[in-house]
């Protein structure tokens, strides 16, 4: 009765280990930034590690020597790291066809954009950049692209990983100024330095930074009512125009990648469009 109970306790302990080891690696695999990436060094990564010598240690007596349980413990990380990887992904590509049913778009796993569209100052980011898991199709009227968009920045002596959603809208019939648009800096934010509208506008200034080949008419563009919708938005945000392709996306955090479910890629979808709309309602009058 005793070993039976001891055989019960060893076999819990044993899935115990593998849902911890399944889980680890998971989150290993997405906490990347900020706190959860310490989490992640400080707590996850030993954690997996415990959990996969463990269940070697159970499928190699000790008799048979460290060597072997070293290997099958590299083994068992490589089976649940693939098992995982599988399942993240059939899970995504679900949650996108989804979304993209219900928001009556096309979905692509893979994307390769349109020269124009690769151009845009606000995909000029980093390096390394990685587009992947498309929407596309009209919103209201106008063509929309929704994509994944990741890439590197460097920060002290290791890279810093960001992730993105981004919308792009294009409209043949409105006009906008090429311009790019990105939350300003730290530094920007506590010491006054000079933007388009340092003077006219400081507190918009000191906000964000805007940038284009053609200062005159991007002052012209950016009406009050315009620069007042970007400062009464909700999070920050950044938005290039440029031939005929207008990109906007969330951009306060590191990860800013908007999970696929229909109601959350709707409601970020709706998002963008206001201030798409409210940015694009002045082409004609700009021309």
């Amino acid at each position: 009765m005793t070993y039976f109970i001891s055989l019960i306790k060893g076999i819990g302990v044993f899935f115990l280990a593998a849902i911890a080891l399944y889980y680890g690696l998971a989150f290993i695999d997405r906490w990347t930034t900020g706190f959860k990436s310490l989490f992640t060094i400080i707590v996850l990564f030993p954690l997996a590690l415990y959990s996969a010598m463990y269940m070697a240690t159970k499928i190699i007596p000790d008799r048979i020597g460290d060597p072997w349980q070293t290997i099958v413990m590299v083994l068992v990380l490589i089976c649940f790291s693939g098992i995982y990887k599988i399942k993240h992904h059939k899970k995504v590509i679900d949650s996108f066809q989804s979304a993209a049913k219900a928001l009556g778009l096309e979905y692509h796993e893979q994307l390769k954009l349109a020269p124009a569209l690769a151009e845009n100052p606000a995909l000029q980011r980093g390096f390394m950049p990685k587009i992947e898991q498309a929407l596309y199709g009209k919103y209201r009227g106008v063509e929309v692209i929704i994509f994944n968009y990741q890439y590197e920045q460097q920060s002290s002596d290791y890279p810093d990983h960001y992730f993105r959603t981004v919308v792009a809208f294009t409209d043949q019939k409105k006009k906008l100024p090429e311009f790019y648009l990105k939350p300003q800096g730290l530094l920007r934010r506590i010491v006054k330095g000079r933007g388009i509208f340092s003077r006219e506008d400081p507190k918009f200034s000191k906000r964000y930074s805007l940038t284009g080949p053609d200062e005159k008419a991007i002052k012209k563009f950016f009406s009050r009512r315009k620069r007042e919708t970007l400062l009464g938005m909700k999070g920050e945000w950044a938005v290039g125009s440029a031939q005929g392709y207008v990109v906007i996306y969330a951009d306060e955090k590191m990860d800013e990648e908007v999970e696929p479910s229909p109601k959350k890629m709707g409601a970020y979808l709706e998002q963008t469009w206001f201030l798409y709309d409210v940015l694009s309602s002045a082409g004609a009058a700009f021309l």
